[in-house]
């Protein structure tokens, strides 16, 4: 038998030409479930030939609408994980150009990134590639008036003119690109920046690399530590309109709610797929529990990451209102599930999945890098600051998960539940994690019991919600109906 067809016993079975997007029933319900009539996003996955890996994100979404671009983005983060950093930022560079048109003409780009933000993938250099540079350390990276040094260039700040960067940051990806999107110190706060590489004139603009990126670790495109000599030029985004600062902010928070998404996806794939043919005799109970349970956190990341995308389509007050609340708790609670159930499906994989299969990338150990630098500590107490202090925001998520009241008892109980935690007010920084994780459990809850099977739904509800489950995976009750939940899951190969 040929060494490259060849399996070693206990190894994980191969995964190729499998298709990426239909397998995944969660997602196509999801697309079907949230696209106007007439416009469905189309995305498939093409069979994995000789030298590719196991399904590729072929066939684009329509260029309009976040909720295409996000399913191509969940299938694309499964195949290509690397290239989710270059995307995300690409894409914060275009909600920036569409929020804030007068940067557009003020900062020289190769070409406006399209909407969706997804290059073709032809090299050509079309469209700007994008890193996000984030400030490092006590000083982090200040922004100030323009070179002049005059009233007029001060006066100009609110328009985003005439300044200049210094300080040490983490660019991500440590690659070439065209423009920058920096995270720098203003004297009214925090805001965006956009720097090109290369100024009109041809001077290379931009840092200084203090030390290359890593290239270890699970994710391919690394950080590299960067510093800004206080010559470099940027235009703030937005000027004194946060709006357009916000929507980069959103833009980056959501990309990463949907790449760990497409994490738990991969884990729950490659897991359910190995088990399939190398199920350890004796061990089916105890392994099926655990693939449903690791099936089960996976549909409800992608439930919420594609609510998240349809709501940023509606662009309703409502929308808008449940964004902010939402997406830095689903930024937060998204990306912390991804190591342990990575974890789990290591250990079902065995050694070898660490290292991929024939026809298969690694497993990435861990949630994606986040672009916008923020720990899960930041992003909740976000969320916690933002149900607390916007009366509508706090409207909208009670309504969203006000639509399931009265479907499940569980449910029920942990919607008041969460009231009684966002009503006790004392010392609630300090436990901002409980409420949000709250949050975020019962609006997935909510979701599920809507649009999920019984199954599906029954399984996060007792489960996550009504507290019949330990500690570990593979801990569901075992009168759930675990097999329909696993054959759900199992991906289409062949």
């Amino acid at each position: 038998m040929s060494s490259a067809t060849h399996t070693p016993a206990g190894g994980p079975a191969p995964l190729t030409a499998c298709d990426v997007f239909s397998s995944d029933r969660a997602l196509v319900e999801g697309v079907d479930r949230y696209a106007d009539a007439g416009r469905a996003a189309e995305v498939r996955a093409e069979p994995a030939g000789p030298g590719r890996a196991a399904g590729s994100a072929g066939g684009r979404p329509e260029p309009d609408g976040e909720l295409g671009r996000t399913a191509a983005l969940l299938v694309w983060a499964q195949v290509d994980p690397g290239h989710g950093l270059s995307l995300s930022a690409a894409h914060a560079v275009a909600a920036a150009l569409r929020a804030d048109p007068g940067l557009a003409a003020a900062v020289p780009l190769p070409s406006v990134p399209p909407a969706h933000g997804l290059g073709d993938g032809t090299g050509d250099g079309a469209r700007p590639a994008a890193g996000v540079v984030t400030p490092r350390g006590p000083d982090g990276i200040r922004a100030e008036p323009g070179p002049d040094g005059t009233e007029e260039a001060e006066g100009r700040e609110a328009e985003g003119r005439g300044h200049v960067l210094a300080g040490r940051g983490r660019l991500r990806p440590a690659a070439a690109a065209d423009v920058l999107l920096v995270r720098a110190r203003t004297a009214d706060g925090p805001a965006w920046f956009l720097a090109p590489r290369t100024l009109p004139d041809g001077t290379r603009n931009g840092p200084s690399t203090r030390r290359p990126a890593d290239g270890s670790g699970a994710w391919p495109g690394p950080a590299a530590e960067v510093e800004f000599d206080g010559t470099a030029r940027a235009r703030r985004i937005g000027g004194e309109d946060r709006g357009p600062a916000a929507a980069v902010t959103e833009t980056l928070r959501l990309d990463r709610v949907t790449c760990s998404a497409a994490v738990l996806r991969q884990a729950v794939t490659r897991a359910v797929h190995h088990a399939a043919h190398h199920g350890a005799p004796g061990e089916e109970g105890p392994t099926r529990n655990v693939l449903a349970d690791l099936a089960v956190e996976s549909e409800a990341a992608t439930a919420l990451a594609l609510r998240l995308a349809a709501a940023r389509d509606g662009g309703t007050d409502r929308d808008r209102a449940l964004l902010r609340a939402v997406v830095p708790a689903a930024a937060y609670w998204v990306a912390g599930r991804c190591a342990p159930v990575a974890a789990e499906a290591l250990d079902l994989l065995g050694d070898d999945g660490c290292a991929g299969g024939p026809g298969t990338p690694p497993l990435p150990r861990e949630a994606p890098p986040d672009p916008a630098g923020e720990s899960g500590g930041a992003l909740a107490l976000e969320a916690l600051r933002v149900v607390r202090e916007d009366p509508e925001a706090l409207t909208a998520v009670l309504s969203e998960i006000g639509r399931a009241r009265g479907a499940d008892h569980r449910l029920d109980g942990a919607i008041r539940d969460l009231l009684g935690e966002l009503a006790d007010l004392e010392g609630i920084e300090a436990r901002a994690r409980r409420p949000v994780e709250r949050m975020v459990l019962v609006l997935q809850g909510a979701l599920l019991v809507r649009h999920a099977p019984p199954e599906v739904a029954d399984a996060f509800c007792a489960s996550r919600l009504g507290g019949e489950r330990g500690t570990a995976f593979g801990t569901l009750p075992a009168a759930l109906d675990l097999a329909a939940i696993v054959e759900r899951a199992r991906p289409a190969v062949g």
